[in-house]
């Protein structure tokens, strides 16, 4: 009888825990399910990237006390999440590889955009780094372009594994290259702007057609609807930080551009007039107008699959290389930009529903002080002091000569190419079998370390032999050596002391006001943060793929910023 009763009590412990295992399990399963729908009613319906180009950080901090407290950085500052220590990590900041960085996540060495542009070794041509030979462009007549060279993902190529077709992925600005590198190959459209016709364009590569929409804007000569307008300074004068003469002698605006205010637009046919516009706060408004079309029409943000918005605002940097960073246009560009922005932002509460958007800012790179002015003030600056890439090139051929005791006639040349940050040599020359290549690897290093302009010179065989650790200088050459599209010498001028061509002014080096960006969260599943902590705008794509709750791209080398994230 008493075995009679244990195993009774036995059974009964058993159906009990098993009861109570099924109750959690449903309560668990509950659970998730309530979750996972608190997390798909709480997910942002559309992200929206607003990269500007050329907007240091440096900005913000000097005209800071005189934006408006209605103004889009005040908004982020109050409701947002702000890292104002932010910096790009790799040594050549250009266009290309800035924007690249902002939603894959990955620097030039695994991203594959090393530049604006490069020397191929497989055409003997310098490649656009948005050339597609097998596209064509869609609505004008300019060479073909797609994401074909950028060897990542985006953030809005996760967008589309994660949630399929139905996520809607678009970029717009007025460079090519600025919208299709943070587009991504799976993009929907990416727009940009053909100033030889005035009309928005795009590649076979995304549309075999523009929209309709887009067409009425082409046909309709939008673009020319700003003929005749003047810029002239937002606010009163002496709100205006700036200590150089809006008329000097350092800005090169060109385009029949005055040096000082205003700025007046021409009318009617003009040749000049798409060149002026471009370098104009025209330029932003009409491709934010443009961007608003595009969110109403496509329906972005409409239903519960989140979509995802590019916007590129160039205007910024065509102004600071045509005017420098401490111009009067720089300043304004800089308050305007802030009122657009505030003002498209009001636009997504409307159209898309306050806490329905994430939107995250930070632009592709800095710019330096015109070198003559820095100079007049008495620091050590100068404009090309290697000369051009072709004197960089008959230089490192003399060098290679002279170690390789190859005299001077003698074909074929060793180096190929060369530009302001890399050389490319001859591989293949049957000179350089065996040590000799690195031997003459060696001779243009060295060359180039003589130069009292270089900061740093380093071999395509030190950077696969390093490990990427070291000094500072190093470790953002290892980020920009990609091994494949780099060249076999790589190199970086001294702070001031840079090739801006016919510009007044550039950027494209290591140095402080190249690299350090500004970089704001504001929106749905945003926390309020000021942080000082040193960070990265690769950070971008990982954070935004948090708020997404999806996989971060698969070439992202930094982590989410956990800081700008809702509790």
């Amino acid at each position: 009888m008493v075995r009679v009763a244990t195993r009774w009590i036995a059974a009964a412990r058993s159906v009990f825990v098993l009861v109570a295992i099924g109750a959690a399990i449903a309560a668990s399963s509950h659970a998730a399910e309530n979750a996972a729908a608190s997390s798909e009613s709480t997910r942002p319906r559309l992200i929206v990237l607003v990269s500007v180009d050329q907007l240091p950080q440096d900005y913000w901090r000097r005209f800071g006390d005189s934006l408006p407290v209605d103004g889009f950085f005040a908004r982020a500052a109050n409701q947002g999440s702000v890292f104002t220590d932010c910096h790009h990590g790799h040594a050549f900041t250009f266009t290309g590889p800035g924007h690249a960085v902002l939603m894959t996540g990955a620097y030039p060495r695994t991203s594959g955009v090393i530049g604006n542009s490069w020397y191929d070794r497989e055409s003997n041509k310098t490649l656009n780094c948005v050339a597609d030979a097998e596209a064509k462009t869609v609505g004008g007549q300019g060479a073909g372009a797609s994401a074909k060279n950028l060897q990542v993902p985006t953030v809005g190529d996760q967008m589309k594994l994660a949630f399929g077709p139905q996520a809607k992925v678009f970029a717009i600005g007025w460079k090519d290259r600025s919208p299709i590198l943070t587009a991504g190959r799976l993009a929907d459209a990416a727009y940009w702007f053909d100033d030889d016709t005035g009309h928005w364009v795009t590649s076979d590569a995304f549309q075999s057609e523009l929209p309709g929409w887009l067409r009425v804007l082409n046909e309709g000569r939008a673009s020319r609807a700003f003929g005749g307008q003047a810029w002239t300074l937002l606010y009163p004068a002496e709100r205006y930080h700036s200590h150089v003469a809006d008329d000097n002698k350092f800005e090169k605006p060109g385009s029949g551009l005055s040096a000082a205010f205003p700025h007046e637009l021409p009318a009617g046919e003009d040749a000049a007039y798409f060149k002026r516009f471009a370098i104009s706060p025209f330029a932003s408004q009409y491709t934010i107008e443009t961007a608003r079309e595009l969110i109403l029409r496509e329906e972005l943000g409409r239903d519960a699959t989140p979509d995802c918005l590019a916007l590129c605002l160039s205007a910024n940097d065509y102004v600071g290389h045509a005017f420098g960073p401490h111009s009067l246009e720089a300043e304004d560009m800089f308050y305007r930009t802030d009122r657009m922005l505030a003002e498209f932002a009001t636009f997504l509460d409307e159209q898309v529903g306050a806490g329905r958007w994430t939107l995250a800012l930070s632009s592709d790179h800095g710019v330096a002080p015109i070198p003559e002015y820095a100079a007049s003030l008495g620091l050590e600056a100068a404009r090309s002091p290697l000369g051009s890439g072709k004197d960089v090139q008959a230089n490192a051929e003399g060098a290679v000569r002279v170690r390789l005791g190859v005299p001077a006639g003698v074909q074929p040349s060793f180096v190929l190419s060369a530009d302001s940050t890399q050389v490319f040599l001859r591989r293949d020359h049957p000179r350089l079998a065996g040590d000799a290549f690195e031997h003459a690897q060696d001779a243009v290093r060295d060359w180039l370390l003589d130069q009292p302009s270089v900061a740093d010179a380093v071999t395509r065989a030190e950077l696969l032999a390093e490990a990427g650790a070291g000094a500072p200088l190093r470790a953002m050459f290892h980020r920009a050596f990609h091994k494949q599209r780099s060249g076999d010498v790589l190199y970086a001028l001294k702070p001031l002391q840079f090739d801006a061509g016919s510009l007044c002014t550039s950027h494209g080096s290591p140095w402080n006001y190249d690299t350090h960006v500004p970089l704001v969260f504001l929106g749905a599943r945003v926390g309020i943060t000021n942080s000082s902590r040193h960070v990265h705008p690769g950070s971008i794509a990982p954070t935004l793929a948090a708020i997404l709750d999806i996989e971060a791209p698969a070439g992202c080398e930094h982590e989410c910023l956990t800081e700008a994230l809702a509790p």
